[in-house]
């Protein structure tokens, strides 16, 4: 299965016009193309000024830049999109693999969040794991909320904090479709009182569904 890298994942309106993503582990054995649809909207996304992104044979990785096509009147903060890839066999497009990716739109109000957070995978289900990892001061403690569970961190002499959880310590039910749950942040500073938005958001898909 491809893998893919998305930078940034969160941002403003005009940074959702110059998404950076890199494809990797792409088949070797047949020309490829690429298109990006973004479901949250009904449009098609433009990568590198065009709906589809053509790749030769003999190449296993490419990068390219996006512009998620965000409409004017778009009113949700989480735009989702899929990143179709096809391989050219017997004389015709065929499709290999959907890969599901989230950009987060920041609304120019938002506090900014000052944390180096890094949450990897941001898609699983409900019996994978994904992985929270975070810069604070040195033996100090987060409370990190995803769809009101809350999960303690507690930092080392470095001031890292680490946390792994399972989907299913997120939503305890089988689900039919993609779940998105935004991820939140309390801190010391605050007494813990203050819910900070990280810029992420997890998202949960049904449990036939691998990544």
């Amino acid at each position: 299965m491809s893998k893919v890298n998305i930078s940034p994942q969160i941002g403003s309106i005009d940074l959702s016009t110059k998404i950076d993503i890199t494809v990797n582990n792409l088949s070797t054995d047949y020309s490829k193309r690429i298109s990006i649809e973004n479901v949250t909207n009904n449009v098609y996304a433009l990568i590198e000024n065009d709906k589809y992104f053509i790749i030769d044979k003999d190449k296993n990785s490419i990068s390219f830049t996006v512009d998620l096509n965000v409409v004017e009147n778009n009113t949700s903060s989480l735009i989702s999109f899929f990143i179709y890839i096809e391989n050219f066999i017997d004389g015709e497009y065929k499709l290999v693999d959907i890969i599901p990716a989230n950009f987060t739109l920041l609304n120019e109000n938002v506090e900014e969040f000052l944390f180096n957070i890094k949450i990897d995978p941001l898609f699983i289900n409900i019996d994978e794991i994904s992985n929270i990892k975070i810069d604070i001061d040195k033996k100090d403690k987060v409370i990190v909320s995803i769809n009101d569970r809350l999960f303690n961190i507690l930092s080392n002499e470095d001031g890292v904090g680490e946390l792994s959880f399972r989907g299913k310590e997120v939503i305890d039910t089988e689900i039919n479709s993609m779940q998105c749950f935004p991820i939140y942040i309390y801190t010391s500073e605050s007494n813990f009182t203050k819910k900070i938005f990280t810029g992420y958001t997890l998202s949960i898909l049904p449990s036939n569904v691998k990544v």
